[in-house]
């Protein structure tokens, strides 16, 4: 146990955490002391834990006011019109927020909205920001994790890892079950927790809005494995007579993920897993036909009520031989990371995908680990503490989980079961049809992974400066060398400090961004002065940050203000169909920091046909960035806005050695 973690330490419903959460550590580091512990500290009950103490006393998610919501909008688009635009805007804007006006109309049955519910708006996002949204999931909406390459040098090791994140799953939806999980916290304040309880469950394609499945608890006791196009049913978790749920054998789950990749060694004629990549309403009418088959509903039904999915991937030929061509591109990373977000084609592993698990992990021989989520259920914070979790026990050499104790007998272990299908010519058509959807999707996507080691986060608090913002900074300022314009951007911010709160836009673009853009490159501004518009549009956006965490942004806002006039069968505003409003929601830049304690990166694909995705790792010496863009665009290339932040970073930092520095 680290010495320098100064708490005490009790039992909570069956497995030794800390009695008070420090709040320098995060959930996955928690979680990780819980499992590295001696697993005699470990016992399984059904006693219930703390995870949702605060959940009935957290604040309700604020409307903000309507003239700031209006005023810091002007501000956000102004970097995006030209002058005569932006008048227009403006008066669009005034029109808007006018005393007895529709948009104060609005903003008054909002309100009323709020006070009667405590979800006013996450049941709208759910259904507006994904369950409603047609295209693809792959892709266009599914986040990605790659974990670092594992060392694995053999079939046995392989094995040993794929059962250690098979336990790890099984374990942290115990976690859940039984509330143990910590709970999460941000400056002292304790988060909503209920997006963990939406961890384990499957998306389902309608007709025009796509609905969720989610099991009792209870109920969910196996896991779906994948290998070769094919998905076999496996049982992980077993009632015992004192009514918990307990994980099968270490040895036991080993020895059936042997013989699944010993049986299943010829690739699925037919894999049903890729029309879950398909079109919303392609992937809907194609499962429509499936279920008229008994055993294709049943087979269905198995695959969306389990626990979890874990793909064993085939690895890549060329894994050990890559050499990249530049020295910030990170080769291995770059492979390991298209694997996560799209399988890299329907001949490779996408077959062993179905895109709509709510968690789904893949495993390689050749050291690939890595999740695929759907975005529906969770947000980027607790996504990424349950892969952490996950990726950590898989980077131990010496684990525990195999010695987790048991009292499953033997003869109550259930074997794997294969899940067969009768597939139809029409099926089989379906499936032509989406393996060609599926494959040009992801040949159209330029994603690259480069690594950035001449400095990290260490640096950039010396110079008492946010990482954040500071590499905010260098993404847009890359961005506006390369196109010559500053980029609509997008940065969420958790509002879980709310009771059932998701997220906000950090509005990233503004005008003192824009200013330092416009002087970083002029040779008639002094340093002094860059230095200057560099550090207010710092200021700027640590400020609106925090405002956006606090429900304080503008796009919620304006966003339920906009479907309460459609569902009231009032006219449109003009703010709504002003041009600034499709601009500032066209994003250049969508952007997401992952600051994980290990070089995980974080991707998905850009939101717009003309835009970039980027994930970025600050770590202590070095930046990891994860650059995704369309091919079918040709004003975007992601190796070419990489090269531009990695020069960008580096004119930063000669900025503040040679003002800052220089004066002390």
């Amino acid at each position: 146990m680290n010495s320098t973690l100064r708490c005490s330490y009790k039992f909570i419903s069956g497995t030794l955490l800390p009695a008070r959460l420090p709040l320098k550590y995060s959930i996955s580091e928690v979680a990780r002391m819980s499992t590295s512990l001696s697993p005699g500290g470990f016992v399984y009950t059904t006693q219930k834990g703390d995870m949702l103490k605060y959940q009935h006393t957290l604040p309700k998610l604020p409307v903000p006011p309507l003239n700031q919501t209006l005023q810091r909008y002007l501000i956000s688009v102004k970097p995006l019109m030209s002058n005569k635009e932006f008048q227009k805007t403006k008066d669009a804007v005034e029109e808007f927020g006018r005393e007895n006006g529709v948009g104060q109309k609005l903003h008054e049955m909002l309100l009323e909205k709020a006070k009667h519910s405590d979800k006013w708006l996450s049941e709208w996002w759910l259904n507006v920001a994904y369950l409603s949204y047609r295209l693809p999931v792959l892709i266009h909406s599914n986040p990605a994790t790659a974990c670092p390459r594992l060392a694995i040098r053999d079939k046995e090791e392989y094995l040993e890892k794929a059962t250690v994140v098979m336990i790890s799953l099984a374990l942290y939806k115990i976690f859940i079950n039984t509330q143990i999980l910590p709970i999460d916290y941000a400056q002292g304040a304790p988060l909503c927790m209920s997006q963990y309880q939406k961890f384990y469950g499957c998306r389902i394609p309608g007709e025009k809005v796509d609905t969720l499945r989610k099991m009792p608890s209870n109920e969910l006791l196996y896991a779906i494995v994948a290998h070769n196009g094919h998905f076999v049913k496996l049982q992980v978790l077993y009632p015992c007579t004192d009514g918990t749920l307990q994980i099968a054998p270490f040895d036991y789950i080993k020895s059936q993920l042997s013989a699944i990749l010993s049986h299943l060694t010829v690739p699925s004629p037919s894999p049903v897993g890729l029309l879950t990549g398909a079109h919303r309403d392609k992937w809907y009418q194609a499962r429509e036909r499936l279920l008229k088959d008994p055993l294709n509903a049943q087979s269905l039904h198995d695959i969306e009520t389990a626990m979890f999915m874990v793909s064993l991937d085939m690895p890549h030929p060329q894994m050990d031989s890559l050499k990249p061509d530049d020295p910030y591109t990170d080769a291995h990373a770059t492979i390991l990371t298209n694997r996560a977000l799209h399988g890299n084609g329907s001949d490779f592993n996408t077959s062993n995908r179905w895109f709509d698990m709510a968690s789904q992990y893949f495993i390689s021989p050749d050291g690939g680990l890595g999740s695929n989520l759907e975005h529906s259920v969770s947000d980027g914070s607790t996504a990424i503490n349950n892969s952490n979790f996950v990726f950590d026990n898989c980077l131990k050499k010496d684990h525990r989980l195999r010695e987790l104790p048991c009292a499953i007998q033997t003869g109550q272990l259930i074997p794997y079961k294969p899940l067969k299908w009768n597939i139809t010519p029409e099926t089989a058509n379906d499936i032509k049809q989406a393996k060609e959807e599926v494959d040009k999707l992801i040949n159209n996507l330029d994603l690259q992974v480069l690594t950035f080691d001449k400095y990290g986060k260490n640096f950039i608090k010396s110079m008492k400066l946010s990482p954040d913002a500071f590499l905010q900074q260098a993404i847009q300022l890359a961005y506006y060398r390369r196109h010559g314009s500053a980029a609509a951007v997008y940065e969420s911010a958790s509002t879980r400090k709310f009771k059932y709160g998701r997220t906000e836009t950090i509005r990233s673009q503004n005008p003192d961004s824009l200013a330092f853009f416009q002087v970083m490159d002029d040779q008639n501004i002094s340093k002094q002065d860059k230095l200057k518009a560099f550090k207010q549009a710092i200021r700027y956006h640590v400020w609106y940050t925090r405002e956006a965490v606090n429900a304080q942004g503008v796009d919620r806002h304006l966003l339920g203000m906009k479907l309460l006039a459609d569902e009231n069968g009032i006219e449109l505003p003009s703010l709504y169909t002003d041009p600034a409003y499709t601009r500032s929601l066209t994003h250049g830049l969508s952007t997401s920091q992952v600051p994980v304690p290990f070089d995980v990166v974080l991707s998905f694909g850009p939101t717009a046909e003309s835009g970039y995705g980027v994930c970025y790792n600050p770590r202590e010496e070095k930046i990891i960035f994860s650059i995704s863009s369309f091919n079918s665009f040709p004003d975007t290339n992601s190796l070419a806005l990489g090269h531009k932040i990695i020069q960008a970073l580096k004119d930063i930092k000669e900025l503040l050695e040679t003002t800052v520095i220089s004066k002390l």
